[in-house]
């Protein structure tokens, strides 16, 4: 694996000859300050005059033991440079070279490039008697905030060795959850009419610090060069198997299982499928609710099951393909006929957006099969089974009710899509315009805040769900943050403002946190005006 960093250098008009410039410098460890050896260091002209258009300049060279480089013969022009080696990444503090563009018009030996060490993060796996436990998948998880929402991704999975001990190399600095998900295993095939045996003993998923949800784990903390030990003691238990049927999918393909507890997926426990009976057996899984979910390639289903105090026979898993959800949107007024430019429809469009629960990423919307006129049928495709949040986007206008046959998605948001059963049309009421809100931030040290943003909460039942809005500075008066928003059905509001834009805004849990935010109420098409003086941390 290599990493990249690159210091970009911009011409300026030439006062040497072409071929007569020199280019030197050092790679050092941003960690310890040593020289990093053996460093392979790229020079690549991106322009130059015209006169040499036509001659490219790519240059490689290593360091040499004091982490030195140098290039001669260089013509004038703009240049990118980039170093890298593996086991380092870019170093992106303040204040490094790379930052601050410079130019070749004269011969420099002076440039001054810093790579990072990656971390590790190492262990030790041992259940409640103190022996170590062996051939354990544990994984190494990361989080984001999208639209809203946390997405965590898996980043690395490895198994302890015979001792127990398992290790992480070559980790980005960053924050990472550990989780140590079970024995390992994994989806296998097999024939004939026997069950591969399953083992009677496992534990439950748990993550460094004890917690059983990704919700409640405590981040290890990577920084350039270290190295991080977070240890496990788990409780070993009884353990069943859990066998049954799948129909609905190809023979001699693969098919994908997962056992999700939770939004968090048991992906150790080991399951083998006869792929031509369909028969399965999936385990040892210890006592708990799971939702057992089977995919070949676009068709899936999801089967919730609970396993007790002895094994789980006569599992049903029927595959089924993805289904299309139609969309109607009406309008209760006309647009403004102010604005009849060719964008008019398309900027007034509602669209629902689908987030699959227990699958982190997953979005749908209509945006591919968009209609020529509002007010169209569009359709959702390729919704596979689960349980997915839905929210309405409108643009130029706001939306007044959305249902899905006697649903009120508004009142709530969760759509269940059954195998094979295509879902009632989803109908979005809308009104073009909406009300506005132009605000700013007014805090001490407000200048310092450049990741700021408002959250803006409808106190209703909103299809659109809440708001996030970037601050930002306004050329007339960039020591003041301000923010926007605009296409708001009329009632009342309640917002915060954030020193970050990460920010679960769809999560409800989080939203139960929030107090004492500032009120605003919408009237029509009124525009409203609103400072904020506090701002979360």
């Amino acid at each position: 694996m290599k990493y990249l960093i690159a210091i970009f250098i911009l011409g300026l008009p030439a006062f040497a000859q072409d071929g007569q410039l020199s280019l030197g410098g050092t790679v050092g460890n941003s960690k310890t300050g040593e020289p990093v050896r053996r460093a392979m260091v790229t020079l690549s002209r991106i322009s130059g005059d015209v006169s040499s258009a036509l001659k490219p300049v790519v240059r490689t060279a290593f360091t040499d033991s004091g982490g030195s480089f140098r290039f001669t013969g260089l013509p004038t022009g703009e240049y990118s440079i980039v170093a890298e080696k593996p086991e380092f990444t870019a170093d992106s503090a303040p204040g490094q070279p790379f930052l601050t563009p410079f130019d070749l018009s004269a011969s420099t030996e002076n440039v001054n490039l810093k790579l990072s060490p990656l971390g590790v993060i190492t262990g030790a796996i041992s259940d409640q008697d103190g022996l170590p436990l062996p051939y354990v998948s544990v994984m190494a998880l990361s989080a984001q905030i999208q639209d809203g929402l946390r997405q965590v991704k898996s980043d690395r999975t490895v198994t302890t060795d015979d001792r127990g001990v398992y290790r992480f190399w070559n980790l980005t600095p960053g924050r990472y959850y550990v989780k140590a998900a079970g024995l390992a295993g994994g989806a296998s095939e097999y024939v004939g009419d026997t069950l591969p045996l399953v083992g009677d003993e496992n534990f439950a998923s748990v993550y460094f610090g004890g917690a059983h949800t990704f919700d409640s784990a405590v981040p290890v903390v990577i920084e350039p060069g270290s190295e991080v030990r977070a240890d496990f003691a788990v409780t070993v238990e009884r353990a069943y198997r859990i066998t049954g049927t799948a129909e609905g999918f190809v023979s001699r393909r693969a098919v994908r299982f997962e056992l999700l507890n939770g939004a968090d997926d048991v992906s150790a426990t080991r399951v083998s499928i006869n792929s031509d009976t369909g028969k399965f057996v999936a385990g040892p899984v210890v006592p708990g609710s799971y939702l057992l979910r089977a995919t070949q390639d676009d068709s899936s289903a999801e089967v919730p099951l609970t396993v007790m105090s002895a094994d789980l026979d006569g599992v049903a898993v029927t595959l089924a393909p993805p289904v299309e959800i139609p969309v109607v949107t009406q309008f209760t007024n006309a647009p403004d006929t102010a604005d009849s430019g060719p964008m008019r429809f398309a900027a007034s469009l509602c669209n629902p957006i689908l987030r699959r629960v227990g699958t982190p990423g997953v979005l749908r919307n209509p945006f591919p099969k968009r209609p020529a006129q509002p007010g169209g049928a569009v359709v959702i495709a390729g919704v596979s089974p689960g349980r997915y949040s839905v929210s309405v986007q409108c643009f130029g206008a706001y939306p007044r009710s959305a249902t899905s046959g006697a649903q009120d998605l508004g009142v709530n948001p969760m759509l269940t899509v059954l195998p094979g059963v295509t879902p009632a049309p989803i109908q979005i009421v809308a009104t073009y315009g909406g009300g506005s809100i132009a605000g700013k931030l007014m805090p001490d040290g407000a200048s310092a805040l450049d990741q700021a943003s408002v959250l803006l909460i409808p106190q209703f039942p909103s299809p659109a769900g809440p708001q996030l809005a970037p601050a930002f500075r306004s050329p007339d008066d960039p020591a003041r943050l301000r923010f926007q928003f605009a296409a708001l059905a009329p009632g009342s509001y309640t917002a915060w403002a954030f020193a970050t834009r990460d920010i679960e805004f769809r999560n409800p849990e989080f939203l139960r946190t929030l107090s004492a935010g500032v009120v605003v109420q919408i009237d029509g098409n009124d525009p409203k005006e609103l400072s904020i003086d506090g701002v979360v941390h």
